[in-house]
C-alpha cells in the first residue's frame, strides 16, 4: 500500500506544452500564445472597462448636478465637456498602456486552458503572472517616486475647470 502513494507535482512544477494532453489530476492542459499585436481582444477588453468607469461616472455627474440645482443645458455641456475630455485621455492612456504592456511581454500574452468533463479555466501562464507582478510593482514605485496623490488631483481638477 505504502507504493501506491506517490507525491503529487505541483503545478508550477509541471511544465506544460502547447499540444492538447491529459495530465496526472485527471484534467486536459495547454498553452495558447496571443499574438497582442494582431489580435486586439484584450485592447478591447480594456476599452470595455474603461467605456463601463466613464458611463457610471456621468451618470453619478449627473445625478450630483440634479441634486444640487437641477439639470441646466449649461450644466449638461458642462458634463460633456468633462466627459469627453476624459474619454479622450482614457483612449489615449489606454492605448498607450496597452503597448507599453504588450512591448514588455514581448508581445506575447500566455494562456494556459484547463479542461475536464465540467468545464473549461483560462488562466495566466506563469511565466505571464512574473511579467505582470514586475510591471505591478514598477508601476507602483514610479507612482510613489513621481507623483503624490493630492498634487495630481488638484492639477487635474484645475485643468478641468479652467
Amino acid at each position: 500500500m505504502a507504493g501506491k502513494n506517490k507525491p503529487v507535482k505541483r503545478k508550477a512544477e509541471i511544465n506544460y506544452d502547447y499540444q492538447v494532453r491529459l495530465y496526472d489530476d485527471g484534467k486536459y492542459h495547454w498553452l495558447y500564445d496571443l499574438n497582442m499585436l494582431k489580435n486586439p481582444s484584450v485592447l478591447i477588453d480594456v476599452y470595455k472597462m474603461m467605456g463601463m468607469t466613464i458611463f457610471i461616472m456621468t451618470i453619478i455627474l449627473l445625478m450630483i448636478m440634479a441634486c444640487a440645482d437641477g439639470v441646466h443645458l449649461k450644466s449638461l455641456g458642462t458634463v460633456l465637456k468633462i466627459v469627453g475630455l476624459l474619454t479622450g485621455i482614457m483612449l489615449v492612456l489606454g492605448l498607450l498602456g496597452y503597448l507599453l504592456y504588450a512591448a514588455l511581454t514581448g508581445w506575447v500574452y500566455t494562456v494556459h486552458f484547463i479542461m475536464d468533463e465540467k468545464s473549461v479555466e483560462h488562466l495566466q501562464a506563469p511565466r505571464s503572472q512574473k511579467t505582470a507582478k514586475r510591471i505591478g510593482a514598477l508601476t507602483i514605485l514610479a507612482g510613489l517616486f513621481l507623483f503624490s496623490a493630492g498634487f495630481c488631483h488638484k492639477k487635474v481638477i484645475y485643468l478641468i475647470m479652467r
